[in-house]
Protein backbone atom coordinates (compact mmCIF):
# COMPACT_ATOMS: atom_id res chain seq x y z
CA UNK A 1 0.00 0.00 0.00
CA UNK A 2 1.66 3.62 -1.34
CA UNK A 3 0.91 5.11 2.56
CA UNK A 4 2.74 2.14 4.27
CA UNK A 5 5.64 2.75 1.54
CA UNK A 6 5.54 6.76 2.46
CA UNK A 7 5.60 5.95 6.26
CA UNK A 8 8.52 3.45 5.74
CA UNK A 9 10.52 6.02 3.66
CA UNK A 10 9.70 8.45 6.20
CA UNK A 11 11.26 6.47 8.90
CA UNK A 12 14.47 5.61 6.88
CA UNK A 13 14.74 9.12 5.57
CA UNK A 14 13.33 11.38 7.93
CA UNK A 15 15.34 14.64 6.57
CA UNK A 16 16.61 13.91 3.34
CA UNK A 17 15.44 15.84 0.81
CA UNK A 18 11.95 15.02 -1.00
CA UNK A 19 11.12 17.50 -3.14
CA UNK A 20 13.20 20.44 -4.00
CA UNK A 21 10.69 23.43 -5.05
CA UNK A 22 11.76 27.22 -5.63
CA UNK A 23 14.25 27.27 -3.13
CA UNK A 24 12.88 25.31 -0.55
CA UNK A 25 13.32 21.73 0.57
CA UNK A 26 11.14 19.16 2.07
CA UNK A 27 12.05 16.58 4.00
CA UNK A 28 10.48 12.61 3.71
CA UNK A 29 9.47 13.45 7.41
CA UNK A 30 8.34 16.67 6.44
CA UNK A 31 6.12 15.31 3.27
CA UNK A 32 4.59 12.49 5.42
CA UNK A 33 3.08 15.08 8.32
CA UNK A 34 1.79 17.38 5.28
CA UNK A 35 0.14 14.07 3.72
CA UNK A 36 -1.07 12.66 7.15
CA UNK A 37 -2.74 16.27 7.92
CA UNK A 38 -4.27 16.97 4.73
CA UNK A 39 -5.53 13.66 4.25
CA UNK A 40 -7.44 13.86 7.67
CA UNK A 41 -8.77 17.45 6.73
CA UNK A 42 -10.04 15.65 3.29
CA UNK A 43 -11.82 12.74 5.61
CA UNK A 44 -13.08 15.50 8.42
CA UNK A 45 -14.81 17.02 4.85
CA UNK A 46 -16.43 13.57 3.47
CA UNK A 47 -13.84 12.27 1.55
CA UNK A 48 -14.53 8.72 1.72
CA UNK A 49 -12.34 5.36 0.44
CA UNK A 50 -13.56 4.95 -3.50
CA UNK A 51 -14.74 8.57 -3.86
CA UNK A 52 -13.37 10.13 -7.43
CA UNK A 53 -11.99 13.08 -6.43
CA UNK A 54 -10.65 16.05 -9.19
CA UNK A 55 -7.07 16.80 -8.47
CA UNK A 56 -6.75 20.38 -10.15
CA UNK A 57 -3.60 21.59 -9.21
CA UNK A 58 -0.03 22.67 -11.63
CA UNK A 59 2.97 21.31 -11.51
CA UNK A 60 3.71 21.96 -7.63
CA UNK A 61 4.43 20.79 -4.72
CA UNK A 62 0.24 20.98 -3.97
CA UNK A 63 0.21 18.54 -6.81
CA UNK A 64 1.98 16.31 -4.87
CA UNK A 65 0.89 16.82 -1.31
CA UNK A 66 -2.52 15.95 -2.97
CA UNK A 67 -2.31 13.33 -4.80
CA UNK A 68 -0.75 11.55 -1.87
CA UNK A 69 -3.32 12.47 0.54
CA UNK A 70 -5.71 11.15 -2.14
CA UNK A 71 -4.20 7.97 -1.95
CA UNK A 72 -4.28 8.10 2.05
CA UNK A 73 -7.93 8.93 2.29
CA UNK A 74 -8.58 6.01 0.21
CA UNK A 75 -9.85 8.16 -3.02
CA UNK A 76 -9.24 7.69 -6.20
CA UNK A 77 -7.65 11.09 -7.79
CA UNK A 78 -8.67 12.66 -11.17
CA UNK A 79 -5.89 14.72 -12.58
CA UNK A 80 -7.60 17.84 -14.53
CA UNK A 81 -5.69 18.33 -17.84
CA UNK A 82 -4.79 21.94 -16.94
CA UNK A 83 -4.68 22.83 -20.83
CA UNK A 84 -7.78 21.23 -21.79
CA UNK A 85 -10.27 23.31 -23.22
CA UNK A 86 -13.18 24.49 -21.38
CA UNK A 87 -15.56 22.31 -22.92
CA UNK A 88 -13.37 19.48 -22.83
CA UNK A 89 -12.83 19.99 -19.20
CA UNK A 90 -16.78 19.95 -18.38
CA UNK A 91 -16.99 16.67 -19.84
CA UNK A 92 -14.68 15.31 -18.06
CA UNK A 93 -16.11 16.71 -14.59
CA UNK A 94 -19.44 15.29 -15.86
CA UNK A 95 -18.11 11.79 -17.49
CA UNK A 96 -15.76 11.08 -14.00
CA UNK A 97 -18.66 10.97 -11.75
CA UNK A 98 -16.86 13.56 -9.42
CA UNK A 99 -17.95 13.91 -5.54
CA UNK A 100 -15.13 16.89 -4.60
CA UNK A 101 -12.72 18.70 -6.38
CA UNK A 102 -9.42 20.26 -4.57
CA UNK A 103 -6.59 22.08 -5.96
CA UNK A 104 -5.24 25.13 -6.31
CA UNK A 105 -7.44 28.26 -6.00
CA UNK A 106 -7.04 29.51 -9.33
CA UNK A 107 -7.55 26.25 -10.99
CA UNK A 108 -10.82 25.23 -8.96
CA UNK A 109 -12.41 28.25 -11.48
CA UNK A 110 -11.85 25.86 -14.32
CA UNK A 111 -14.17 23.40 -12.88
CA UNK A 112 -16.69 25.20 -10.88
Amino acid sequence: MLTQVLAERAQAHRDRTFLHFEGADVSWRQLKEIVARTATLLIRHGVRPGDRVMLAAGNTPTFIYLWFALRWAGATSVPLHTSAPPSSIGRMVTDADLRFVVGDRDLLDLVV
